[in-house]
């Protein structure tokens, strides 16, 4: 699930509930100002502050653990193009793709 589905859903439940950006800030701790950004999907990443409300709000971002196969192919074909076989390098390579969840 990406930040503009997080909003659109978030924006139906405080709708369909009749609830304040305020009410859901004063339940999990979080400024009203990050609680509006969150109803705006003016957010990069999903952080623990987003998944609490996600969580309060009860929507699942499961959807965003699925791919589909074009983009699995995307990535292991670029695997495959500098990938050399050993497992060494290959402990590199996850290393490096890990490491790069910290710049998206």
């Amino acid at each position: 699930m990406n930040n503009i589905e997080i909003a659109r859903d978030f924006q139906k439940y405080l709708d369909d509930n009749n609830i304040t950006q305020q009410t859901v800030a004063n339940a999990t701790d979080i400024s009203q100002s990050f609680i509006s950004r969150i109803r705006n999907g003016d957010f990069k990443r999903i952080t623990d502050k987003v998944k609490m409300v996600c969580e309060y709000a009860s929507i699942s971002l499961e959807a965003d653990k699925k791919h589909s196969s074009a983009e699995k192919e995307i990535l292991t074909n670029a695997i495959d193009d500098v990938w050399d076989g050993t497992e060494k390098q290959a402990k590199a390579l996850a290393k490096v793709i890990r490491s790069l969840k910290l710049l998206i």
